[in-house]
C-alpha cells in the first residue's frame, strides 16, 4: 500500500502531503516498510520545442511545436537510521533500474506515468552528519494510443478512369475527319457507278 510524507510548512505550521507509489501495486517507492521523515523539496519542469527553420510567413501548425515529457524532482529526508537509510537507497536503486511506472501525489496535482532518471544524495551536518537527503528525478512516459479500427482501403491507382486531354481531343477530331473523308469518297464512287449502270459507260 502506498505510504504518505507529510511535510510540515515551518512559517504557516500547514501540513503537505506527498504520495509516491508504484501504479500497479500502489507500494511505496522505498518498500512497503519505509517511509521518508520528511519532503524537503519539489520540483516541476514541463518545456516545449519549436522548430527553428524558417516557415511560411504567417504559419504555424502544431507538427512545428513538441511537447517534452514532464519532470519531477523530489528531495527526502531519512533522519539517524544506518540500517533504514540503506534500505531505502537499495530500493529506489532497484526501481530505477526496472521499468515499472510510477505515480507522484502532490498538494497541488497528480503526476502519473512517471519514472526515476536518476538519484543522488548527500548527508548534511544534522545530528553530526547523520540525516540522509536523497533526490530522486522522475520524468513521464508519454503514452500512445493504438489504433485498432478499420484500415481505409484505396483504389489501385492504374484503375482510376483516365482524365480526358487537350492532346487527346485533338486525335478524336482528327479520326472524325478522317471517317468522315473516307464516308464521303465511298459515297461519290456509289453514285459513280449508278451513274455507268444507267448509261452503260463501263
Amino acid at each position: 500500500m502506498a505510504q504518505e510524507t507529510t511535510t510540515l510548512n515551518a512559517e504557516s505550521g500547514a501540513s503537505y502531503v506527498y504520495d509516491v507509489y508504484m501504479s500497479d501495486t500502489q507500494e511505496g517507492i522505498f518498500g512497503a516498510d519505509i517511509t521518508p521523515d520528511s519532503v524537503l523539496e519539489m520540483s516541476f519542469q514541463a518545456e516545449s520545442e519549436a522548430t527553428s527553420e524558417p516557415i511560411e510567413k504567417g504559419g504555424f501548425a502544431s507538427f512545428y511545436k513538441t511537447n517534452s515529457p514532464e519532470t519531477v524532482s523530489l528531495v527526502f529526508s531519512f533522519s539517524a537510521d544506518d540500517a533504514r537509510q540503506n534500505n531505502a537507497l537499495d530500493k529506489i536503486r532497484e526501481r530505477k533500474e526496472n521499468y515499472d511506472l510510477i505515480s507522484i501525489l502532490t498538494p497541488t496535482h497528480l503526476y502519473e506515468n512517471m519514472t526515476i532518471l536518476s538519484y543522488s544524495y548527500n548527508r548534511t551536518n544534522t545530528d553530526g552528519m547523520t540525516m540522509l537527503v536523497l533526490q530522486v528525478d522522475f520524468q513521464q512516459i508519454k503514452q500512445v494510443a493504438v489504433n485498432t479500427g478499420v484500415v481505409a482501403e484505396f483504389k489501385n491507382v492504374t484503375s482510376a478512369k483516365k482524365k480526358n486531354t487537350g492532346k487527346k481531343q485533338k486525335v478524336d477530331t482528327e479520326t472524325e475527319a478522317k471517317v468522315r473523308r473516307s464516308t464521303a469518297k465511298d459515297a461519290e464512287n456509289k453514285g459513280k457507278n449508278v451513274i455507268n449502270y444507267l448509261y452503260g459507260n463501263n
